[in-house]
């Protein structure tokens, strides 16, 4: 893709939205960032407030091209891929909501300028 992400929203595995206040403050921390994947396997995070770097590290598709393994401090893990298109990406991960790890989709929309 030639454009970053940025999370919209954490919703539970039926599509409803999960409030940001019971998600852990790392998660709530997401929405800050845009995330952009390059070539060469190398992923950035960068603040919305003015675009600089806050860190970077790697991504790879693994598993069939099923499983995006990020690698970025503050965002790192094995996020099945529930959807990808050039309008939204849909990860699929485990995470504390309200103390209690669940299963929930992180929904990303593309950040054009």
């Amino acid at each position: 893709m030639n454009y970053p992400w940025k999370m919209a929203s954490v919703t539970d595995l039926s599509g409803n939205t999960i409030p940001p206040s019971k998600l852990n403050l790392q998660t709530q921390a997401i929405p800050l960032l845009e995330i952009e994947f390059v070539s060469g396997n190398k992923v950035y995070a960068k603040s919305t407030a003015d675009s600089q770097v806050q860190n970077g590290g790697t991504w790879y598709l693994t598993d069939n091209l099923q499983v995006l393994d990020i690698d970025i401090s503050g965002f790192a893990g094995k996020f099945g891929i529930e959807e990808l298109t050039n309008s939204k990406m849909r990860l699929k991960s485990t995470m504390p909501v309200s103390g209690v790890d669940q299963e929930t989709i992180m929904v990303f929309n593309p950040v054009i300028r």
